[in-house]
């Protein structure tokens, strides 16, 4: 009777052990200096409104006129509201593509709805109002992801060519699907992006995209041709990714993460030329940083850091996706959006 007990408390103390150490290792990079310090605006945000998620609601599509728009886990179904007070649904027949799954991504420019289906390199367009769609077949070489929408007739992807194995822009035709590739931003590496994977966004104000790095301090600048303008970096030190790959070209390629890698960066947002990061370092002289999400705001114009703000939430709480406008700055927690006004 004792070694059935025996073998199930060492199991126990196993499973307790392999947490502990995950957990170090998690939170490693923060129980020592990370070489850099945050100067923080005190009161710069003031939460305004809050309304429950639905339970598959995934990131923020759009903020229009003070309308959020969220995408739903079902493609053609987006959620949005206008006063914080419910949550209501837009719903696009999505017959062209029948068999559209995960991975997608819906880009909202109300009535007009953009889909991208990422393994079927199409690119679904609706209209919420006619309920009127159609897809077109993209001439890019492999799965595209991270759309961003400049214009009806111009869309921003990063594709991952499945010959090479190098992640590149293209600049693509929603109308006809045809596919302009960049002319110097990203490296060729042959890791099917994992190791300069990033967010891309794009600043109206300046007609530029800029393309921020999850993984190291990388911040890449460039024009709506897809040409290189500038590199930055945000304000930690760190300069290369500490992603371990498993590489396999035997057969059909593929990249695999031999381990999960250190996000030093998160969630972005940008407005009127000033970058928001949402980063996961904390600064040598912070004191309040488990309370808080620090938000780090740069300059596209000259890659200065300007500072910080906090959001007034546990650093440990899952900040999904947020987005800045010229009043409020709008946050996608797991089960609730936060506005909150911004105090200028």
């Amino acid at each position: 009777m004792r070694r059935p007990l025996y073998i199930i408390c060492g199991l126990v103390l196993a499973a307790f052990l392999l947490l502990f150490s995950l957990n170090a290792a998690i939170d490693k990079p923060n129980k020592y200096k990370n070489g850099f310090n945050r100067n923080i605006t005190t009161n710069a945000l003031q939460i305004d409104k809050e309304i429950p998620l639905p339970g598959d609601a995934s990131t923020i599509c759009n903020v229009t006129n003070e309308t959020v728009y969220l995408q739903s886990e079902k493609a053609g179904v987006v959620y949005f509201t206008k006063d914080f007070k419910r949550m209501d649904t837009l719903r696009l027949a999505v017959s062209v593509v029948p068999a559209l799954r995960h991975p997608f991504f819906t880009i909202v420019h109300f009535p007009n709805v953009f889909i991208l289906d990422v393994n079927g390199r199409r690119l679904v367009k609706g209209n919420f109002q006619t309920g009127g769609s159609s897809a077109i077949a993209l001439q890019t070489p492999g799965p595209d992801s991270k759309p961003v929408w400049l214009s009806d007739r111009k869309i921003v992807v990063r594709c991952v060519d499945t010959a090479t194995l190098d992640a590149l822009f293209y600049k693509i035709d929603p109308l006809e699907g045809n596919a302009a590739i960049e002319k110097n931003v990203s490296e060729r590496l042959g890791d099917a992006g994992f190791i300069n994977d990033g967010t891309l966004l794009y600043d109206a104000k300046l007609q530029q995209l800029v393309f921020v790095n999850y993984y190291s301090n990388r911040i890449s600048v460039f024009d709506t041709n897809l040409a290189l303008l500038n590199r930055y970096h945000t304000i930690d030190t760190v300069t290369r990714a500490g992603v371990s790959l498993s590489i396999s070209k035997q057969g059909i390629k593929s990249v695999t993460h031999k381990k999960p890698p250190r996000m030093i960066n998160g969630p972005t947002s940008v407005y009127d030329a000033v970058l928001y990061v949402r980063s996961y370092l904390k600064g040598d002289n912070e004191q309040e940083f488990d309370n808080n999400i620090p938000i780090d705001r740069y300059s596209l114009t000259s890659g200065k850091y300007i500072g910080s703000i906090y959001l007034p939430y546990q650093s440990r709480e899952k900040l999904e996706s947020f987005m800045v406008t010229d009043k409020y700055l709008y946050a996608l927690f797991r089960n609730k959006l936060v506005r909150m006004k911004i105090n200028k």
